[in-house]
């Protein structure tokens, strides 16, 4: 799903007026693709994948708990945030969708405004999985997420640059968002969060990266009256 993408829900539902629902609660912040069977979801997803999947237990042609399983035994559907939303609330068909790998389940009738969360804060714990498998590249660094390191690509290829967590944290976020100035305070909140922390810090961090950046063919250079920012030295010099 690239940036300018809205998140894609499947939903799975055999009750059309239960899918208008659904629609109109995520719309407009969430694209909505609405299957009514087994069939048409297998046929959906055999071309695409969305970002989350709403899925009823009682369907015409198979019972929701079979389509979770088969998501779950497929490589390509098993990381897929599954959400059972079904008029049953009974506990042993709620056992039963938490222990085939659902991540929520919703009684009918659902409130909107609770479905809207509950889909948002799946859909951004499916993002932060997929973070942090990321191995990321750019100007001659590659970024291996879920381990915090940082490496060169280039002729000294291979050599880690031994940064410690918040230096990661820190030139993680100026590669991801080059030629972006932030300001000292930005740089807390991403790199320490909620931990308090003077702006000086902040300084200190970035003088121990640009040491350790070297040669690279890139560079954090101070912005006066602002903060800081990345920028790769090719492509500032082909400007």
């Amino acid at each position: 799903m690239s940036s300018t993408q809205l998140p894609l829900a499947l939903v799975v539902e055999d009750d059309p007026d239960t899918r208008t629902a659904i629609r109109r609660a995520l719309s407009p912040a969430l694209s909505v693709v609405e299957c009514d069977s087994l069939a048409a979801t297998e046929r959906f997803l055999a071309g695409s994948l969305p970002d989350v999947i709403i899925l009823d237990i009682g369907l015409p042609d198979a019972n929701g708990h079979e389509i979770c399983a088969r998501l779950q035994a497929d490589p390509r559907t098993r990381d897929l945030p599954v959400l059972f939303l079904s008029a049953s609330a009974e506990i042993r068909d709620k056992l039963a969708a938490f222990s085939l790998g659902a991540e929520d389940y919703i009684e009918k009738p659902f409130d909107p405004a609770e479905l809207r969360a509950r889909v948002h804060a799946r859909l951004t714990r499916s993002q932060g999985r997929r973070d942090a498998r990321e191995v990321f590249e750019k100007f001659g660094l590659r970024f291996e997420v879920e381990q915090h390191c940082a490496f060169r690509t280039d002729a000294d290829g291979g050599n880690n640059l031994d940064l410690t967590p918040h230096e990661f944290r820190l030139l993680y976020h100026f590669a991801r968002h080059e030629r972006q100035a932030f300001s000292r305070s930005e740089l807390l909140r991403a790199a320490w969060g909620d931990t308090f922390v003077t702006e000086r810090t902040v300084d200190a961090h970035v003088a121990h990266l640009r040491r350790k950046l070297g040669s690279l063919p890139c560079r954090i250079e101070s912005v006066r009256g602002v903060g800081y920012r990345f920028i790769g030295l090719k492509a500032d010099s082909a400007r």
